[in-house]
């Protein structure tokens, strides 16, 4: 018999994972204000707005000069971390928190007090104090806040179907995000071929796969080898084959939900895992296949929902 509520612990690992996945994107993006060319960094800011679906409030500046490079950086990472909309860690935030706070019967004690904690403290900021300090660090120690939570999740939790909606959501958004980042890196090089090289470099780091990478390809960076490893290496803990392999596993584990006896979500899980795993084996159209891959993981999580939510818990 499935948990109720199942919805709630599955809609907080989305939103806690995106809102750690934006503070890394951002920190990464900050790093590059010290010493980069301004065409650089705007391809960094594009290519994360790109990836989350939106555009800034007051649009993008899109040929900044030395005088606006960092007054615009503070207003577009001041969109991301504290605006009220989708695509901003503020909401992630609260969203999360409310369901982790209506689920605190399913969660342990020590993740919610971790996460309220945080969570009271992230309510004082002000994105004048976060830049007046050193900003990196600030998102740097906020994506740990949330990986201590899951790190708790994974070491007090008792291993029962709440478990695995919590990873459940947490690794399809983690998929669903690399996987919009690496189609928005690949439209932005095509607008900018000169940067390419570079946005490589960062890509990985974003994503930590930078030191595997050497350890495979060398220190020059190619975005087919690049764009080869996150998808379909099965050693690297961020690539999508590893991310839709665990998807597989939570499903499995779950087992059949509110449909009876068939379970389309996990039958459309597996053939994504077999195409990510066939990406590597044919080189032809990676843009398209990276794009139907991304398709299939958005209606993953539609069928995640009819299959085990009820249709008032699926409306969020």
């Amino acid at each position: 018999m499935l948990i109720r509520s199942a919805d709630g612990l599955f809609w907080m690992g989305r939103y806690l994972e995106r809102a750690g996945l934006i503070c890394r994107m951002i920190q990464i993006q900050l790093s590059a204000l010290i010493d980069r060319p301004l065409p650089e960094i705007h391809f960094g800011w594009s290519r994360i707005y790109g990836s989350l679906k939106t555009r800034p409030h007051g649009g993008m500046i899109e040929h900044p000069d030395d005088v606006f490079a960092l007054a615009d950086a503070f207003t577009l990472a001041g969109d991301l971390t504290l605006s009220r909309n989708f695509s901003s860690i503020k909401t992630c935030f609260e969203f999360g928190r409310e369901n982790a706070r209506q689920m605190r019967h399913l969660i342990s004690d020590e993740m919610w007090s971790s996460l309220n904690q945080c969570f009271l403290e992230f309510q004082k900021v002000e994105m004048h104090d976060v830049w007046r300090a050193e900003p990196e660090k600030f998102y740097a120690a906020l994506e740990r806040e949330f990986e201590t939570f899951f790190a708790l999740a994974s070491a007090t939790m008792y291993r029962d179907r709440a478990w695995h909606f919590i990873r459940l959501g947490r690794l399809l958004d983690r998929n669903q995000l690399t996987a919009s980042f690496m189609i928005s890196h690949c439209q932005r090089s095509v607008e900018f071929p000169e940067l390419r090289q570079t946005g490589v470099r960062t890509m990985l780091r974003t994503f930590r796969a930078e030191e595997s990478y050497r350890r495979m390809h060398g220190y020059e960076p190619h975005q087919h080898n690049a764009i080869d490893m996150l998808v379909s290496d099965p050693n690297l803990s961020a690539s999508l084959l590893t991310g839709i392999s665990q998807i597989v596993r939570d499903l499995e584990s779950i087992g059949h939900g509110i449909r009876g006896n068939r379970n389309d979500a996990l039958d459309a899980a597996r053939t994504i895992a077999l195409r990510v795993d066939q990406f590597r084996q044919d080189k032809r159209f990676r843009d398209s296949r990276l794009l139907d891959i991304e398709s299939a993981s958005l209606d993953l999580h539609n069928l995640i929902g009819s299959q085990y939510f009820s249709p008032d818990e699926n409306e969020r």
